[in-house]
């Protein structure tokens, strides 16, 4: 049976530091603190939990839970980030995907040659994968369907993971999960450029004591109501921590930044040894 040694939530952009230097700083150096933990994990291989902005899962076909199997996964390079290819994991995808399939997961495929990561997925890798190196798979949530993936769905899919790396992967198989999105943010909508720090730190305060399961229970017209539009990707953060329920835990850093239109927050998982 495989291992989770790392397991992380972070917000997911990096703008300019023009007028907010410090704030700017400290999610830099939260990010970079949430990459070295994740490195001296030493994984296997990590899954990233985020939600595509556009750019590959459109209005076209609204696809609500997405996996991507390729062995190689390149950049879309929005935000102008860099576009070099990283590693995928094909088997460790291909498994997940029929286990899911026998929960009663319907979950599609996002090839390599039609799947191009945006920066919901490449600036976390930026810290905790900087030379590609290790196999990385994607769980896309579509966050802008309608209706979207409900909070509960994505806890079970996140107890679903967990039972996955640690009931059928190989025993020395180690791996690390990055949520990613959040917190608090309204974009183009009536409310835009809204911040709700209240509410991020309640959010924080779930995690950091060990309540996040109570987040399951709500709709996502609450969450919306409360955290925008964008604080909707806290289900990125409950499927992770459903794959490791019972750890609490530690605030990184939390920056609510008006400039970037986006509340910034990190967080790492206690994990038992």
């Amino acid at each position: 049976m495989g291992k989770i040694v790392a397991a992380v939530a972070q917000s997911h952009i990096l703008c300019s530091d023009e007028g907010i230097e410090q704030q700017a700083a400290n999610v830099f150096n939260g990010f970079k603190s949430i990459g070295r933990q994740i490195a001296e994990a030493a994984p296997d291989v990590i899954i990233v939990i985020s939600d595509d902005h556009m750019f590959n899962v459109t209005s076209a076909l609204q696809v609500p839970l997405s996996v991507s199997t390729g062995d190689q996964l390149t950049p879309f390079g929005d935000m102008d980030l860099p576009t070099e290819s990283f590693q995928g994991h094909s088997a460790f995808a291909d498994g997940f995907v029929h286990f899911a399939a026998e929960r009663a997961f319907d979950l599609a495929r996002l090839e390599e040659e039609g799947f191009k990561p945006d920066h919901g997925v490449v600036v976390p890798l930026m810290f905790a994968n900087p030379t590609r190196k290790i196999p990385t798979v994607v769980i896309n949530v579509n966050i802008n369907m309608q209706p979207i993936p409900s909070p509960q769905r994505c806890w079970n899919l996140g107890l679903t993971l967990g039972a996955y790396i640690r009931e059928t992967r190989p025993a020395e198989e180690k791996a690390a999960i990055i949520a990613t999105g959040g917190l608090s943010h309204w974009l183009n909508v009536e409310r835009d450029g809204e911040l709700n720090p209240q509410w991020d730190e309640e959010i924080i305060r779930l995690f950091e004591t060990g309540a996040y399961e109570q987040a399951a229970g709500w709709t996502t017209a609450e969450i919306t109501r409360n955290g925008g539009n964008g604080g909707v990707e806290i289900v990125n953060w409950l499927m992770m921590a459903a794959a490791v329920n019972g750890a609490r835990a530690e605030r990184v850093f939390y920056e609510p930044i008006y400039a970037w239109r986006t509340a910034m927050a990190g967080i790492v998982m206690k994990l038992a040894a």
